[in-house]
């Protein structure tokens, strides 16, 4: 018990709540329990084993719950217009941390989900001369496309098979 409370204690979140790290100690206790079972009495081996399974398979799936949750992003996003309800305040929120550039218009974030990163990030006056900012916003999109079809390519060169 002592070894997985050094080795998996501290990985248990807070936020997983009392009724799981309560399961995730009851997982642990019972195959420290299981194992004594098992040098104690060897003839009732494969029903031990089998329980100690359970265990472990129960456990697996709190930890693999776990790194869902951890490796999640959230993103918040609240636009206001001139005719709305509610105090003029839009926002862009990433993991609760406004990242909204300042300025009217429409605000654009491109964010890298698997390391949590902005990439790209502008805001467009919609109040200003209509064309220059479709062009603005087209040329802005189009160049998030070709960064995307770009990296596409990159790995599929990457493996490629070659005889």
């Amino acid at each position: 018990m002592n070894d997985y409370d050094t080795k998996y204690l501290s990985f248990i979140p807070l936020w997983w709540g009392l009724p799981t790290q309560i399961a995730s100690l009851y997982c642990s206790l019972m195959a420290t329990q299981l194992d004594e079972q098992l040098t104690q009495h060897p003839e009732s081996h494969t029903v031990v084993v089998q329980a100690k399974e359970k265990a472990r398979d129960f456990e697996k799936e709190l930890m693999d719950d776990a790194m869902k949750r951890l490796t999640m992003i959230e993103i918040d996003v609240r636009s206001w217009g001139k005719g709305d309800a509610g105090d003029s305040y839009s926002w862009i929120r990433i993991d609760n941390k406004d990242k909204r550039l300042p300025g009217r218009g429409i605000g654009c974030v491109c964010v890298d989900i698997y390391n949590k990163t902005i990439t790209l990030q502008k805001t467009f006056d919609t109040h200003g001369k209509k064309l220059e900012m479709n062009k603005e916003f087209s040329d802005f999109l189009k160049f998030k496309f070709y960064l995307q079809k770009k990296k596409k390519k990159k790995k599929i060169k990457k493996f490629k098979y070659k005889q």
